[in-house]
């Protein structure tokens, strides 16, 4: 089972993005229900923040700027962080028609 956020060393990782507050990190937004997850610290912190990078993610920005990343693994991010950064994520909700192998024999 994945846990929402976890804290090992100097890593923070963030796995889900319901809205949640943790002792350095919050996560805003309402997802699932809206396509768009916030994420700051709120204590300066440095830190390395990793974010899982789903199939259904559009955009990452930082403070404004966008961010590359690989689908189905992680983002990390190594830096200084301040109260003040604020990390995107956009997500493409846009249901997708997929084929179920047929399990019927004829």
């Amino acid at each position: 089972a994945l846990v929402a956020v976890t804290e090992k060393g100097n890593t923070v990782t963030v796995n889900l993005f319901e809205p949640l507050t943790s002792e350095d990190l919050v996560v805003e937004g309402n997802y699932p229900y809206e396509p768009q997850a916030k994420i700051h610290f709120t204590n300066d912190k440095e830190t390395t923040l990793r974010v899982r990078t789903p199939k259904f993610l559009k955009k990452v920005t930082l403070n404004g700027e966008e961010l590359p990343f690989t689908v189905g693994t992680y983002l990390a991010i190594n830096k200084q962080w301040t109260s003040k950064d604020l990390l995107v994520l956009e997500f493409d909700f846009t249901l997708e028609e997929v084929p179920a192998p047929d399990l019927v024999e004829g």
